[in-house]
């Protein structure tokens, strides 16, 4: 469906021109995308759609970002801001947008770097209580 405000091409299931946010009216169904929004609710507008998209990318970044580091404490912090960011994304997304799934794999990932981040911390504060119960024993020396 192209706009008729600047003729920018965007799918047949958007309300909003991607480009502009001229409402281009109610979405089309098609037998393949049966019921597009939740009649129920309002649809988002451009920009929060914009932020929603940007804020799912992010998420995946941060908890790959957080998988990666997840040996240090810097998992735990990144970890769950992935999470949160992810789920925000997907309340104002839903599954024809492409970012809905990029949102979902943020919050996979996040929970992943947090779970591994978690285990490494408690596991490196059970090592050193072990060296430092084992460098006060007299039979260290």
């Amino acid at each position: 469906m192209y706009c008729p405000k600047c003729g920018q091409e965007n799918r047949n299931n958007e309300y909003y021109c991607l480009t502009c946010g001229t409402v281009l009216g109610p979405p089309q169904n098609y037998p393949h995308n049966p019921e597009p929004y939740d009649q129920g609710y309002p649809l988002p507008t451009p920009p929060e759609v914009a932020a929603a998209e940007s804020g799912a990318v992010a998420s995946l970044v941060l908890g790959i970002i957080s998988i990666v580091t997840s040996s240090a404490v810097v998992g735990l912090i990144l970890g769950p801001i992935a999470i949160s960011k992810g789920r925000s994304a997907r309340r104002v997304l839903n599954e024809n947008y492409t970012n809905f799934w990029v949102a979902l794999a943020g919050v996979i990932t996040g929970s992943i770097g947090t779970g591994i981040s978690a285990f490494f911390t408690v596991y490196w504060i059970i090592i050193g209580v072990v060296i430092g119960l084992l460098a006060s024993s007299p039979s260290w020396y």
